[in-house]
């Protein structure tokens, strides 16, 4: 049984320029522009101060588990147009698009472009970025 899908919180600044990629995304036929979209038409969208603690949040660091158990991973979670690296993760991606507005603690049910069910659990958050201090300084 799929477990029923998390609410998810964008913010208000970020939600209409996600909403245009999504959509040139369609435009050209790509085949992640979908779920972003759906994903879009679904959550909620706050000011930057309405937002609960711990949502993911473009640019943001996010610390996550896939498929029940396996080693936690950190990404930074960036837009398409943004150098991807193995630190980073776009959010037209399907685990980008996934953990995109979710809570800490959020499990979200998604399909890799390859077809295959995966589960992504949140553990935590920490962004946005601020491109004055390095990641994760102190």
């Amino acid at each position: 049984m799929l477990p029923a899908l998390p609410p998810i919180s964008i913010p208000g600044h970020d939600y209409t320029r996600l909403r245009a990629i999504a959509e040139r995304a369609s435009l050209r036929k790509d085949p992640r522009a979908d779920f972003l979209l759906l994903e879009l038409q679904r959550a909620r969208v706050l000011r930057g101060a309405e937002l609960p603690p711990a949502t993911v949040v473009m640019n943001g660091w996010v610390t996550y588990r896939l498929d029940w158990g396996q080693p936690k991973q950190t990404h930074l979670l960036v837009y398409p147009q943004d150098e991807i690296t193995e630190e980073r993760v776009s959010v037209l991606s399907p685990l980008g698009t996934a953990l995109l507005g979710l809570e800490s603690g959020a499990r979200m049910p998604f399909f890799t472009l390859q077809k295959e069910f995966q589960l992504v659990s949140v553990e935590s958050t920490d962004g946005p970025l601020d491109d004055d201090l390095p990641p994760f300084a102190a």
